[in-house]
C-alpha cells in the first residue's frame, strides 16, 4: 500500500466514525466513539506531519510547500475544536453544533489533500518513496495511539 491510498483510508475510516456519532442519541456511546475519532485525528494529523508533509516539502516548490504549511494549518484548526469538544457536555446542544464544524472542517480538509495535495506530490514522490511513506505513517501512527490510551478515560 502506498501513502496516499494509507491516507485515503484513514480519511474513509475517520468519516465513517463521525456520521455514526451524528446518529447516535446515547450520551456514553456518542462519547466512547468520539474518544476513538479524537485519537485518530490527532494521530493521523501528527504522523501526516512527521512522515509525508515533510517529503512532499523536500521535493516541491514553494508553491506546494504553501500548501502543505494550509494543511498544517488546517490540521491546528481541527485539534482547537476537538479541545472544545472535550470541554463541552456530550449532551449539550453546543456540542452537537461543534462536532458538525469538526465533521466539516474535516471534510474540507480532506477534499483538498485529496484532490490538490495528492496529484502534486504523486509527482514528486517516486513509488518505492510513496510505500515505505506509507510503513513510516503507520508505525508512526500506531505509536502515537499507544500513547495516547493513556491519556484519554476509557468508558
Amino acid at each position: 500500500m502506498d501513502i496516499f491510498a494509507y491516507i485515503k483510508r484513514d480519511h474513509r475510516k475517520v468519516a465513517g466514525m463521525m456520521d455514526d456519532v451524528m446518529s447516535i442519541r446515547l450520551p456514553a456511546i456518542r462519547q466512547n466513539i468520539f474518544h476513538k475519532i479524537r485519537s485518530e485525528l490527532i494521530a493521523h494529523s501528527k504522523a501526516e506531519e512527521q512522515t509525508f508533509y515533510v517529503a512532499v516539502e523536500a521535493a516541491a516548490s514553494e508553491s506546494v510547500r504553501l500548501q502543505m504549511a494550509h494543511s498544517v494549518d488546517e490540521h491546528q484548526d481541527i485539534a482547537d475544536c476537538l479541545t472544545v469538544l472535550d470541554n463541552t457536555p456530550i449532551s449539550s446542544e453546543f456540542w452537537i453544533e461543534k462536532f458538525g464544524e469538526l465533521k466539516q472542517a474535516v471534510t474540507h480538509h480532506v477534499h483538498e489533500e485529496e484532490n490538490d495535495v495528492f496529484p502534486k506530490a504523486r509527482v514528486l514522490l517516486t513509488p518505492a518513496q510513496a510505500r515505505q511513506l506509507a510503513a513510516d505513517m503507520d508505525r508512526l501512527k500506531q505509536q502515537f495511539l499507544e500513547d495516547m490510551e493513556f491519556e484519554i478515560p476509557a468508558l
